[in-house]
């Protein structure tokens, strides 16, 4: 999905679960961690093996669910789920299983069951095991910095960057000058990261009239590299197969010392091979999110900051601030630029007097249509039209919110001014229909005393008191709600 500012708060990440999850990994209770970062145990992965078990102490389940998760709340490009981390003798394997909610937090569960693993974490242990969380720098194709940021975590300035090719040991450098090539010449951008191009490339595209496929290199050979082995000389292994040409695929051989060959394969014969990670052709959410000044990096999982950027000051890990309330929202009105926005807890035509609401109030029960500002008004307060881009980023904000228990940023937008009657969910449920995610007495009573009713059905008919009670609330919850 597009990147944009509003979905970079990391709901599924409190810093609570963060320092949990971090304390107990460190003191060797992994289940503890587990728990605090919302994995579930499978009782298959309770009688594990020594190996496995050796993993599930230094596994990092807030780290996991971090790269897992891209800053939309969605699974990140390339992962399909169930996910692989690992493989022990007598075909043992530790799998991720996940259960996505539409606002509540995602349902990640460890089990031992691989009957329908689609895509594998196995050679990428730095993205859940502590011990390899260093090199994540390494896959983003740097060396001793990570490409376009200082090792302090500045953002590298266009004048910082190489102007001509750097020297093919500068990994972050090359790196660097394989992103400035690659858009406009592929083959030129793979050559800038060391990578020998094989005539069956050329031959093939150029008799198909096809466009070269987008990806770095810079991030595929170490990937490439770490999917053989440490212990590994050469090999060859699968980087993506060609839709544009049928039964063909891009193949990459590697030999120590002597670079690497990409070319072009059979599908039917290249398909045996070893397949890099989908997650290797691309850079992870969060990176281009930091380049673009997004995401601060106190908001970045302590142990990616730690390994992307060593020079940079130990800050307590913060998730990104939520969206800002806007003080005017733009509505055409007629032929006229008006605004609307929230004040003391409703949505208000800013640009209309007293007088004016009232005209169009009379007006429509004449059977006149509302237009323009009192159009917005309606559709937010009945949830049944369509309402200006930033006003629906708040809302979905505040479901989010709600949905991930983070009370403290519900009060904020409710402090902001906010009108909670017109958030709606899915099956138009409101705020109270999340009462037992929310889990917090004082905030159900707040929405509640700013207008939100929870004997309002869902589009199924359902109640808030009957959602909360459906889905186990606690009696104070429940209490709250009546």
């Amino acid at each position: 999905m597009a990147l944009s500012e509003p979905v970079l708060r990391r709901y599924d990440l409190p810093a609570a679960a963060v320092r949990a999850a971090t304390r107990c990994r460190l003191a060797g209770d992994w289940q503890g961690a587990c728990a605090a970062a919302g994995v579930e145990v499978d009782a298959s992965v309770l009688a594990a093996e020594p190996r496995m078990l050796d993993d599930l102490r230094h596994l990092a389940p807030d780290l996991l669910r971090w790269h897992l998760l891209d800053g939309g709340l969605e699974c990140a490009r390339g992962v399909r789920l169930p996910l692989l981390l690992a493989q022990y003798p007598r075909g043992l394997a530790l799998v991720v299983h996940c259960r996505f909610e539409t606002y509540g937090p995602h349902r990640l569960r460890l089990s031992t069951d691989t009957a329908w693993v689609r895509s594998r974490w196995d050679s990428s242990r730095h993205l859940w095991d502590a011990r390899h969380a260093t090199r994540l720098p390494h896959r983003l194709g740097g060396g001793d910095r990570t490409p376009g940021f200082h090792r302090d975590g500045r953002r590298l300035d266009r004048a910082d960057l190489p102007q001509t090719a750097p020297p093919r040991d500068d990994r972050a450098a090359s790196a660097e000058w394989e992103q400035r090539l690659l858009l406009d010449d592929r083959l030129a951008g793979w050559r800038a990261a060391g990578v020998e191009i094989d005539p069956t490339v050329t031959a093939a595209f150029n008799a198909a009239g096809a466009l070269l496929p987008f990806f770095r290199m810079s991030l595929v050979v170490p990937a490439a590299w770490d999917l053989l082995g440490a212990g590994a000389r050469s090999g060859t292994v699968l980087v993506t197969w060609l839709p544009q040409l049928p039964d063909q695929a891009l193949t990459l051989t590697l030999r120590r010392g002597a670079g690497a060959v990409l070319r072009v394969d059979r599908w039917r014969r290249a398909q045996r091979l070893p397949a890099v990670p989908e997650t290797a052709l691309n850079l992870p959410w969060f990176v281009e999110a930091l380049r673009r000044g997004w995401l601060p990096i106190s908001a970045v999982h302590p142990l990616v900051r730690a390994a992307m950027f060593p020079d940079a000051p130990d800050t307590a890990y913060a998730p990104a601030a939520g969206v800002r309330v806007p003080e005017g929202i733009h509505v055409q009105c007629g032929h006229r630029r008006h605004y609307v926005g929230w004040r003391d807890g409703r949505l208000a035509a800013l640009s209309h007097t007293p007088d004016d609401v009232r005209r169009e109030l009379a007006l429509r029960a004449l059977g006149g249509r509302s237009t323009g500002c009192l159009a917005v008004l309606d559709n937010w307060s009945a949830r049944t039209g369509p309402l200006p881009r930033q006003i629906r980023m708040v809302a979905r904000h505040m479901l989010l919110a709600a949905g991930h228990g983070d009370v403290a940023e519900v009060h904020r937008l409710l402090d902001a001014g906010v009108d909670p009657r017109g958030v709606r969910g899915v099956q138009r449920r409101s705020l109270l229909h999340m009462a037992h995610l929310i889990g917090d007495v004082a905030l159900i009573r707040r929405l509640r005393a700013a207008g939100v009713d929870p004997a309002v059905p869902d589009s199924h008919g359902h109640s808030a008191l009957q959602a909360a009670q459906a889905m186990g609330a606690s009696a104070a919850i429940l209490s709250g709600l009546r």
